[in-house]
């Protein structure tokens, strides 16, 4: 054994040592971090269905306003309608705009599809919000096109439409 060996590994495992104590208190930190976080959406909740509860006794003959104290309806006006997602028509041509039934339109990546209807449109709702989508709309008779860099924002629906090549 090398006479150095002893002091460089010395030296090198007092070195890991510290890394490791530096990591275990940095690991016990996000843990506790993460706990604080968790007990502060708890006392939220806590808080938010005693109000509820309260709202309830206190328009308890007012069936209107009681309902507005019930947990999921406010989670709903918090949410929105759910209505987010894509909508359009796919044709053949610009020029003529003559619509293409049962065209396949999908979201890749997602398990999001939908056929259009005799007249071109489609409608696809409950996408999640996400930035960067690829669409695809597909038929037998027509060529595939894809459409890259979609996005969908909360509450909003995204117009996007197709026109499709026949197939040679």
């Amino acid at each position: 054994m090398p006479e150095a060996f002893q002091t460089t590994f010395a030296n090198s495992k007092t070195s890991f040592d510290n890394k490791l104590t530096q990591f275990t208190a940095a690991e016990q930190a996000n843990t506790n971090g993460a706990q604080t976080k968790i007990d502060a959406l708890n006392n939220i909740h806590t808080d938010l269905m005693e109000m509820a509860l309260d709202g309830q006794e206190i328009f308890k003959n007012d069936e209107a306003t009681k309902k507005q104290f019930i947990f999921e309806q406010v989670l709903k006006l918090y949410a929105g309608n759910g209505a987010q997602g894509y909508k359009g028509k796919v044709i053949t041509s610009e020029i003529t705009g003559a619509p293409i039934k049962d065209a396949k339109i999908t979201v890749l990546g997602t398990v999001h599809s939908t056929l259009t209807n005799a007249a071109g449109l489609y409608q696809m709702q409950n996408v999640a919000h996400a930035n960067n989508q690829t669409i695809t709309a597909e038929h037998p008779n027509f060529q595939t096109k894809t459409i890259p860099g979609n996005s969908v924002a909360i509450g909003v629906m995204s117009t996007l439409d197709f026109t499709l090549t026949p197939n040679a």
